[in-house]
């Protein structure tokens, strides 16, 4: 699906009403694209907040707001990154043309392309450097690359590597941590088409696609305030702490409910909220859950689990902005920019404080799927690790700690879902569906859900146009 200018509407006597319901990432691309074709669009959020799960926190100690879980883009995100320059807001992302592997003691691969080779080749001579793995895993994961861009098997990802030869090294120290953070969910579990979503379009298609997009603001600033005020700009008007009740079809669209118990028509709604909030507004609207989305009516998905461990040490521990940890339970290691910062308060003022603090982010994907510690004992263990991958670490002392558990980041990619995974338009008139857990051919990540947004949009318009 390409990125398209959808041709405004010219109706004879006002815009089309459309409302559109979730502030996440889904619902606030739906209302962009919406409005950007000539609707009048209202943005309904249950919370105080935009963003759905792309949310912060803030420390205190430091006078900041931290993302509660990392959240980055590949150069491959084609549609989140597009959506950004539309917006004007790309310049909030910073790209990284490496990936760093790091492994105790102190040992640092990085892997970048090739200015002289041609995709899908460029990351080749990356490959061979990444001597952490023998050289004839190097060659095997070469392979089982251009046999999965090829494949038509379905099935799940680990049972498919080791069919192609792929050795425990390979898949423990290659495919996990290019697969579990994109896929939130244990590789004997995952669907193969999802990860040969990923491997095609991150590692193979383009030069770029393997580029990390990192925000510079926090979570909340961007969603919340800057892209919010680009959407009011634009025309959207966002209600805040706004539950939406129920959807009720009216001669002319749908009439909402919302919990206060007033109601608004519309011409046509995008319901954007998450899949189990989404089952419920349908339940209590009275609408067969088969009839809008019959693919998924059995069963729900399987939630995934994400982990952010923030930790503050008593100094720096490397200079790296990020790395994928090799062999540890520590999947990937986050800090920001302008580390080591010291203590604030709230009032901005920064004075001397008693103890240094350098702060990090370890971000453990799929954690319904791991052995891990109890959730007490994570933050030492994590340090422990970072200890005997980092030197500078080794004996560090941890001042502090928080312990953030996404339990229902993302919806598993399995297999039996992404089979099940309903598409936007939806069976009923001028009502479309959004959300990455919608059929996108993305797994749960900004781009499925700004791809999902999108597509919705173009179902409403389409059915507009139609004069359903």
């Amino acid at each position: 699906m390409r990125l398209r200018e959808t041709a405004s509407l010219s109706p004879a006597h006002r815009p089309p009403r459309a409302a559109v319901i979730g502030g996440g990432a889904a619902g606030m691309a739906a209302a962009w694209f919406l409005t950007q074709a000539g609707l009048s669009v209202r943005l309904f959020e249950a919370k105080q907040h935009l963003g759905g799960r792309l949310g912060s926190f803030f420390d205190e100690p430091s006078n900041r707001e931290i993302d509660r879980c990392q959240h980055l883009a590949l150069g491959c995100c084609s549609k989140l990154l597009t959506f950004f320059d539309r917006l004007g807001l790309r310049r909030h992302w910073r790209r990284q043309r490496e990936i760093y592997f790091a492994a105790s003691p102190g040992r640092i691969w990085r892997f970048r392309a090739s200015p002289l080779l041609p995709p899908p080749l460029h990351l080749l001579p990356g490959f061979l450097r990444l001597t952490f793995l023998s050289l004839p895993d190097r060659l095997a994961i070469l392979r089982a690359m251009f046999r999965l861009r090829n494949t038509a098997e379905e099935g799940t990802v680990k049972a498919w590597l080791v069919r192609q030869g792929q050795s425990p090294a390979a898949i423990r120290m290659f495919w996990e941590p290019v697969l579990l953070s994109a896929l939130s969910d244990s590789l004997d579990q995952a669907s193969l088409a999802a990860a040969r979503k990923v491997v095609v379009e991150g590692l193979m298609q383009s030069r770029r696609g393997f580029e990390l997009h990192l925000p510079r603001l926090s979570l909340r600033r961007f969603w919340d305030g800057e892209t919010a005020e680009r959407l009011q700009a634009a025309g959207v008007q966002i209600c805040r702490a706004a539950p939406v009740d129920a959807l009720t079809p009216s001669a002319s669209g749908w009439l909402l409910r919302l919990s206060n118990g007033a109601t608004e028509p519309f011409d046509a709604v995008v319901s954007a909220v998450p899949w189990r909030a989404c089952v419920r507004l349908l339940e209590r609207s009275g609408q067969p859950l088969a009839a809008v989305m019959p693919a998924c009516s059995a069963a729900s998905p399987q939630p995934g689990e994400i982990i952010g461990l923030h930790l503050w040490f008593d100094r720096p521990g490397f200079a790296l902005p990020n790395a994928a940890l090799l062999k540890t339970h520590s999947q990937w290691v986050f800090r920001p920019d302008d580390e080591p910062v010291d203590s604030a308060g709230r009032d901005g003022k920064r004075s001397a404080p008693s103890v240094p603090e350098w702060y990090c982010q370890v971000v453990i994907s799929a954690a319904h799927a791991m052995p891990l510690p109890p959730n007490a004992d994570l933050p030492a263990a994590a340090a422990r690790e970072l200890g005997d991958v980092f030197p500078a670490l080794k004996g560090a002392r941890l001042v502090r700690w928080r312990v953030v558990r996404e339990r229902e980041a993302v919806y598993c990619p399995r297999p039996d879902w992404e089979a099940r995974r309903p598409p936007q338009k939806t069976p009923l008139p001028r009502l479309a569906l959004a959300g990455d857990w919608t059929a996108t051919g993305w797994p749960g990540t900004m781009e499925g859900a700004v791809r999902s947004g999108l597509s919705a949009a173009e179902a409403i318009l389409a059915d507009l146009r139609a004069g359903s």
